[in-house]
């Protein structure tokens, strides 16, 4: 029997996620891309508002990116979220310390 991709989920515990919902996070990724783009090829802003644009742009496919297709959401991964927590602490103490020198 051949499973439709309508109905395709994953089922983990009692959560079932559909399919739909990678789609919307990677419709989204590249909205923030497309934004990204625009703001550079057409700049309408200050180049401080463009980079503060740009970068909360970036932040949020970063955590689109964790959420949704590395699956930092489900149960048992608390491991790898201290990890990349840990190395984020790292990387704005020495891009502080970097921009202090």
């Amino acid at each position: 029997m051949e499973p439709s991709l309508n109905k395709q989920t994953h089922v983990n515990g009692n959560k079932k996620r559909s399919a739909s919902r990678f789609v919307w996070s990677f419709v989204w990724m590249v909205l923030f891309t497309a934004l990204s783009f625009y703001l550079v090829a057409y700049p309408h802003f200050t180049t401080t508002t463009t980079f503060w644009i740009i970068l909360g742009a970036a932040v949020m496919q970063v955590f689109l990116q964790l959420y949704t297709f590395m699956h930092l959401d489900e149960k048992g991964h608390t491991l790898p979220i201290i990890f990349i927590s840990l190395g984020l602490f790292i990387a704005v103490i020495s891009v502080v310390g970097l921009i202090l020198m």
